[in-house]
C-alpha cells in the first residue's frame, strides 16, 4: 500500500471512541473498527497518540478521565496493531512547519494541527479522519472544510494539490 492511500487518524477520533457517552462515539468506533480489521487504510503518528493520552487522562478535558495505566494500554493497542500503520516525521518536519506558518495565519494551539499537516506532507498522506477542519484550506485549497464526520462519510476526500503545488 502506498502512503498516499493512508488515512491519518486525528486525536479527536480516538478520544470520541474512548468516551462512550460522546455523541460521536458510534462514528469514531465504526472508523476504528474498520481500521483494526484492515478494511480502512488507517495510520497514526506519535503526536496523535500523545495528544490522545493527554486528553483522556485530563479531568478538565473529558467527563470520564482514564487512569494513566489505561491511557498507556490504549496507546499500546495502536502501537502494536498490525493493521493500523505508524507514520513518523522526517528531518524536514520543522522546515515544512515554518513554511506553513509563513503561509497561513496560525495561532496558539492550532500550531499542533499544523504539525499534523506537516507530518502528512512528509509522508505523502492525503487524507485525514477528523472532526476538526481547521486546516482544510491547507490540504483542500478552494474547498469548504472536509469533515470525516459528515453524514455518510468517514473520511475526507483526497485533496487536489499540496500547498504551493
Amino acid at each position: 500500500m502506498k502512503t498516499s492511500d493512508l488515512i491519518l487518524l486525528d486525536t479527536n477520533v480516538l478520544v470520541y471512541n474512548h468516551q462512550e457517552k460522546s455523541e460521536l462515539n458510534d462514528r469514531s468506533r465504526a472508523i476504528l473498527k474498520q481500521g483494526f480489521k484492515g478494511l480502512l487504510p488507517l495510520c497514526v503518528c506519535p503526536q496523535v497518540l500523545l495528544e490522545f493520552y493527554a486528553t483522556i487522562t485530563n479531568p478538565k478535558r473529558v467527563t470520564n478521565p482514564a487512569p494513566s495505566r489505561e491511557g498507556i494500554e490504549e496507546i499500546e493497542k495502536y502501537l502494536t496493531s498490525r493493521t493500523i500503520q505508524k507514520v513518523y516525521s522526517n528531518q524536514d518536519i520543522l522546515k515544512i512547519c515554518l513554511e506553513l506558518l509563513k503561509r497561513y495565519e496560525v495561532k496558539r494551539q492550532e500550531v499542533f494541527d499544523l504539525r499534523l499537516v506537516a507530518t502528512m506532507l512528509c509522508n505523502n498522506i492525503k487524507r485525514r479522519a477528523s472532526k476538526n477542519s481547521v486546516f482544510a484550506s491547507i490540504l483542500f485549497p478552494g474547498k469548504r472544510a472536509c469533515s470525516s464526520f459528515r453524514k455518510g462519510s468517514y473520511f475526507p476526500k483526497t485533496p487536489r494539490r499540496r500547498p504551493g503545488g
